[in-house]
């Protein structure tokens, strides 16, 4: 498990099982010692690896026999992770006795793993799921992560409609919202390109973060799009992306968490000047003053204002406003994300007060720094750490 397999989206690792070659077989001891070192170089990929992706187990069984007092040991490192809050979820194929499947899920769900099941002995399955599976991924390339739960709650002075003024239509145009981690940008391009949904602007979502990244994204959208049926370099690739680029337009690149400007580059290398919608919107953590691209308009997002921290929250949770409210407003400093954490926890759904929030506020040790007024980052430890707190009073069956 090296370093380098992290830059990848998609990998299969075969931890261990049988093997052709004897002297390859991985005994008890030998299974047992390995897991079993907390320090071990294993142990330590494992746990990285279980914290930085979401897995989808097959072939492992994930025995949970509680008569028994034993677990599988991959089973027994998950559960202690998520003890010390790693905020991760997986997935899982697995056979189920039938009649067995409802206690059988709910063992999994109560430690964060979503199972696929099927009936014990129609490994046929496994095909049928897995196929599914590609083919609903496949329709998802590019597809915008729409939050169907919750609406979009918008700026007093909206963010959409500047989007709008500044991508303007029948002409290359190209915008970037920037502000910190947290502040809203990923649900407002969301929002944005949901406004577009009954146009016939093409919309591609690009996860942007790296040029590792984007370098795979347009390999993506050119074997989509433009299937490539011999030279599959990734200079044809690019050649082949750049022209579809000039040759279509009413098109529109939403770019995620841009990092450099110089990793995106591509988006803008053809001929700017020719007529039809051709644009690029992207989010990113870079401000104002980092240099970018003339063409480039900068849009600054800020955090809410006190009004419309408590206008979230009110939206979100459905219960009155009271002064308490206006605290944890005060006390997350407006940030959309640490708002958002407190709402699901405060909303009508769970019964929870905006008084008993504060409390737990107050109560978490990331916010002694500050009594009354927590940082940024230190207002979204402080939500995440009680709701994660919650998840483990509740045995893993809540949902944020």
């Amino acid at each position: 498990m090296s370093k380098q397999n992290k830059k990848e989206k998609r990998l299969l690792y075969k931890i261990h099982g049988c093997v052709s070659k004897k002297n390859f077989v991985i005994t008890k001891d030998q299974y047992e010692d390995t897991y079993g070192q907390a320090n071990s170089s294993f142990v330590k990929s494992l746990s990285s690896f279980f914290q930085g992706f979401h897995f989808l187990f097959l072939g492992c069984s994930l025995n949970i026999k509680i008569s028994e007092g034993t677990k599988d040991r991959p089973i027994e490192l998950w559960e202690n992770l998520q003890q010390k809050g790693s905020g991760m979820y997986h997935y899982a194929i697995l056979e189920c006795a039938c009649g067995k499947d409802k206690i059988r899920r709910e063992e999994l769900e109560n430690i964060g793993i979503r199972p696929i099941l099927y009936e014990t002995g129609k490994y046929e399955a496994v095909q049928t799921i897995l196929e599914k599976l590609r083919s609903e991924n496949k329709n998802t390339l590019f597809a915008i992560p729409y939050d169907r739960k919750h609406k979009y709650i918008e700026r007093e002075d909206s963010v959409i409609d500047k989007i709008k003024h500044e991508l303007e239509y029948n002409k290359f145009s190209a915008c970037a919202i920037t502000g910190i981690g947290g502040v809203g940008k990923t649900k407002i391009l969301c929002e944005y390109a949901n406004q577009l949904e009954k146009t016939t602007t093409q919309v591609f979502w690009f996860n942007a973060i790296s040029a590792d990244n984007i370098k795979e994204e347009i390999f993506r959208f050119v074997f989509e799009e433009l299937p490539l049926e011999k030279d599959r370099s990734y200079d044809i690739a690019l050649l082949r992306f750049k022209t579809w680029m000039t040759e279509h337009d009413n098109w529109l690149f939403l770019l995620d968490n841009v990092e450099d400007y110089d990793d995106i580059k591509v988006f803008f290398d053809f001929d700017q000047t020719l007529a039809g919608n051709r644009h690029v919107l992207i989010s990113s953590r870079l401000n104002a003053a980092y240099p970018h691209p003339d063409y480039v308009r900068i849009i600054p997002i800020k955090v809410f204002t006190q009004k419309e921290s408590l206008n979230f929250l009110y939206i979100r949770t459905k219960q009155e406003l009271d002064n308490h409210a206006k605290e944890i407003a005060i006390m997350l400093d407006g940030l959309p994300l640490a708002l958002e954490y407190a709402s699901a926890f405060i909303s009508a759904e769970r019964n929870e007060t905006y008084e008993t929030y504060v409390k737990l506020l107050k109560e978490c040790p990331i916010s002694k720094l500050d009594k009354m007024r927590l940082s940024h980052v230190e207002s979204v430890g402080a939500t995440w750490n009680i709701s994660m707190q919650r998840i483990t009073n509740e045995g893993g069956s809540a949902v944020i």
